[in-house]
């Protein structure tokens, strides 16, 4: 033990590494002979600790670092959830652009057209876009009505067939001429195959029905169809200045060559952006119904 004396009083503690063996500090010596508390000793201070004698009982320092640690932990894992939510909901929204919501529940690619730098083209669009079909009707029953509804119906004597300008897995195209009130015009016909499959029809027929509202400068338009016959016929504008792959290999020089005429590569700079503003615009009205265009490619830019 320590002691201490001051005016004739001893007080006594214990040394360090031992306590005494009640919930005291210290014990004084009085004038009378007797303790301030009972007999008492110091007794040695265990290394475990318990009850109220620990400063932090081992449960509570536990607790602490288990806190400090799963708590950081916890909020880390719900932000990751969070953002994988966000994710997957932008997903399901692209999915749901990107799917069509018809009896097939598939992709709608437009058949592919090979066409060739003559005076006759068709573009090859490939959308994909939100298509419900009715289904107390089939693809014929219902693009019959809308055809009637628009007055796009045209009859097979108003139509003569050229030469084939593409041709694909489904489908040949050919440039044709059309009778109407402006005398005859120059179209691209598209037509199935004699042997076309039944999904096949009503695959083109469901292509149809997609593009019977395009209504832009910019975009490829739909001018009528015809039912007559074994197969369906699109009738749609041709393009008579070839596509930009075209253009490309004929001003080759202009566009890519720097000694030569500033003046012309002023022009060709100029040409060539304002074919990226008109592009950007179709693309841009495309967007508004959901489609969207899956090879937009030099061949497939006309006109």
């Amino acid at each position: 033990m320590n002691t201490t004396t001051e005016n004739s009083v001893v007080t006594y503690k214990c040394i360090n590494g031992y306590r005494f063996h009640e919930n005291i500090t210290s014990r004084t010596c009085l004038a009378s002979g007797n303790w301030t508390e009972g007999n008492i000793s110091c007794i040695k201070i265990d290394d475990d600790c318990e009850g109220s004698d620990c400063g932090l009982s081992a449960g509570v320092l536990a607790a602490i670092i288990c806190g400090a640690v799963f708590i950081p932990l916890s909020c880390l894992v719900a932000v990751a959830g969070c953002v994988v939510r966000l994710r997957l909901r932008k997903l399901k929204k692209s999915e749901n652009i990107l799917s069509l919501t018809s009896t097939e529940a598939s992709t709608l690619p437009l058949h592919h057209t090979n066409t060739s730098e003559d005076d006759c083209f068709l573009t090859k669009f490939l959308f994909v876009a939100t298509f419900d079909l009715r289904p107390d009707q089939s693809p014929v029953q219902q693009l019959r009505e809308e055809l009637r509804t628009k007055n796009m119906l045209i009859p097979k004597s108003q139509l003569r067939l050229g030469r084939v300008v593409g041709q694909g897995e489904s489908g040949i195209v050919y440039c044709g001429y059309m009778k109407s009130i402006r005398g005859n015009e120059v179209v691209a016909v598209k037509t199935g195959k004699a042997l076309l499959a039944v999904k096949d029809k009503d695959r083109l027929l469901k292509e149809v029905l997609l593009m019977l509202n395009f209504n832009h400068p910019n975009v490829m338009s739909l001018i009528g169809l015809s039912f007559e016959g074994e197969t369906p016929l699109l009738i749609m504008p041709f393009m008579s200045k070839g596509n930009v792959l075209g253009y490309v290999r004929e001003h080759r020089e202009t566009l890519f060559l720097t000694d030569i005429d500033h003046e012309k590569v002023q022009e060709a700079t100029k040409t060539g952006l304002g074919m990226c503003y008109q592009i950007s615009k179709g693309m841009a009205y495309l967007a508004k119904f959901k489609f969207v265009h899956r090879d937009l490619g030099r061949k497939e830019l006309h006109d």
